[in-house]
């Protein structure tokens, strides 16, 4: 059995997905030969590289939040089909970032814990559940998971 895929995220963010019907396709730090991708994971606990940055004062310091921290700030996770994140990390490498970006990308990646092996991306639309977002299944972290039918 396929593992579920995941859409690893804060809180802050759920109601702006809910808003589109969609996940955005990621376009920060993009070099002029990237391809902006929907980022997934099939970690089933947490994708270690979708911590977010330690902001004090409004100032990103330059270290990531823990996953203690990061549930402090509210986790979501919205599972998705296989088909809403069809490219592994094989082929995002080879198709939609430079050898060197895709090499600095997997060295941060399991420098932080996590095992690119395990990334998926989509191009874009429709980067949902199934046919809708409303099909998704929403997990918020707390000191327990909680499923929650959108």
């Amino acid at each position: 059995m396929k593992p579920t895929i995941w859409h690893y995220t804060t809180r802050d963010l759920w109601p702006s997905i809910r808003h589109d019907g969609y996940i955005r396709v990621a376009t920060a730090n993009l070099g002029r030969k990237e391809t902006p991708l929907a980022w997934f994971s099939e970690d089933q606990l947490w994708e270690r590289t979708a911590a977010k940055g330690l902001k004090v004062s409004g100032v990103v310091l330059p270290r990531t939040l823990t996953y203690d921290e990061m549930i402090d700030h509210g986790l979501v996770r919205i599972a998705v089909t296989q088909e809403a994140a069809p490219y592994d990390w094989t082929a995002i490498k080879k198709w939609f970032m430079p050898p060197l970006v895709a090499r600095g990308l997997s060295v941060s990646g399991r420098e932080r814990g996590a095992n690119p092996n395990e990334w998926r991306a989509s191009l874009g639309l429709p980067a949902f559940c199934g046919h809708s977002l409303s099909s998704c299944t929403l997990e918020f972290h707390r000191a327990h998971v909680a499923q929650i039918r959108v």
